[in-house]
């Protein structure tokens, strides 16, 4: 049995944006307005009967759902039968969102290595986030690195406003900037002891281990993107988050914030 449209798009809801990814274009090319991805996955899902349009072709008539888009129907696309083969996760099927693979069915680090991810470590730390990771209604795992390590998400919209616009002042930045030495003194001593046990390793282990330095290195370049915009005074804005959400499963409140604070991202890089 295969995934049906409906199953695809059950789960909570997520949002993921990324910063520009114009970073690696010529440097004669920047006045060009940058690429941008954001990924979504809908929160429980829309019937498919409300969402598909019932014509293929530039002229369909749009579908309940996508009528609000009327006047940027040129500037979108709908594909459809774009199940993921094999997987009958349900809700748990957000974990395959982005990669195509369930997390509890990988046979090695890394195969579920989501999309989002691909591009943000394309884009790494030229901005101060590679990316950013909202949720509503509870963890999702739907972001994984290529080390096959699940990217966790904020559900406070307040916690993603202070990330962006709200500086951290001096204290804090030294306070971090030691616990981020301190961090890349535990990866200096992990990856020297993991190094001695390498002589002495089977294949099997060789390999385990190759997967565990491949994720100190990936922690490291991290570590290194953060130190180099500690210090950088972050972006303002005259947005203001106003009232409270009822619970973290309060979509009609949040939503509608989460995409803002992703407009916002957008425009201050």
């Amino acid at each position: 049995m295969l995934m049906n449209r409906r199953n695809f798009l059950k789960a909570a809801g997520v949002t993921i944006a990324l910063p520009s990814l114009e970073v690696f274009s010529d440097e004669k090319e920047t006045a060009k307005e940058p690429m941008r991805m954001v990924c979504m996955g809908a929160a429980l899902g829309m019937n498919p009967q409300g969402f598909f349009p019932k014509e293929y072709g530039k002229n369909f008539a749009l579908s309940k759902v996508l009528q609000p888009l009327e006047n940027h129907r040129d500037d979108f696309t709908v594909f459809s039968h774009m199940d993921h083969p094999n997987v009958f996760g349900k809700h748990g099927g957000m974990s395959a969102l982005f990669c195509g693979i369930e997390s509890g069915k990988t046979k090695v680090a890394g195969e579920n290595y989501s999309i989002d991810q691909v591009a943000a470590d394309h884009v790494s730390y030229t901005t101060r986030y590679p990316s950013l990771h909202m949720c509503v209604g509870g963890g999702l795992n739907a972001s994984w690195t290529k080390s096959g390590i699940s990217v966790p998400e904020t559900t406070s919209p307040n916690l993603i406003f202070d990330k962006l616009f709200i500086n951290d002042g001096e204290a804090a930045n030294k306070a971090i900037g030691k616990e981020l030495e301190d961090q890349g003194s535990i990866l200096d001593l992990v990856r020297g002891n993991a190094k001695s046990v390498l002589s002495k390793a089977s294949k099997n282990d060789k390999e385990k281990v190759d997967e565990y330095l491949t994720a100190i290195r990936d922690a490291e370049s991290k570590l290194q993107g953060r130190k180099r915009w500690l210090n950088k005074t972050k972006n303002t804005t005259d947005y203001k988050i106003e009232g409270r959400p009822h619970s973290g499963d309060d979509y009609n409140f949040l939503s509608p914030i989460f995409v803002d604070l992703i407009t916002l991202a957008i425009k201050t890089d």
